[in-house]
């Protein structure tokens, strides 16, 4: 079974600089299975760059799901899906994609 979010990429980084924090959703696809979530924090202009780092060390493939304004919010959202912890920063991603699917708007700093 394919789990896939309503959205493939929040805006809501529009008119942020590029040198504040964003939290970055990117999931961990096996095929077109989407295995975990990774949940993590870059600067605005750097999510690109560290999906690719990211990208060398994994074997699944990753792809951006999801940015938001401000780096708390990754703080958050670790503790709220702690128990829903695959590895380090990947979570299952049911919970993570039940949350993403029912918010209304971006959080912003």
């Amino acid at each position: 079974m394919s789990l896939e979010p309503k959205l493939t990429l929040v805006g809501g980084t529009v008119g942020v600089p590029p040198d504040k924090s964003v939290t970055y959703l990117l999931g961990a696809y096996r095929g077109e299975v989407l295995v975990a979530i990774k949940i993590g924090k870059a600067t605005r202009g750097r999510v690109t760059r560290r999906l690719r780092t990211l990208q060398t060390g994994c074997v699944d493939k990753l792809r951006i799901l999801a940015v938001f304004d401000g780096g708390n919010l990754e703080r958050e959202l670790h503790r709220r899906f702690a128990k829903h912890r695959v590895a380090g920063e990947f979570f299952a991603p049911a919970e993570v994609l039940n949350w993403l699917n029912t918010r209304e708007t971006p959080t912003t700093e």
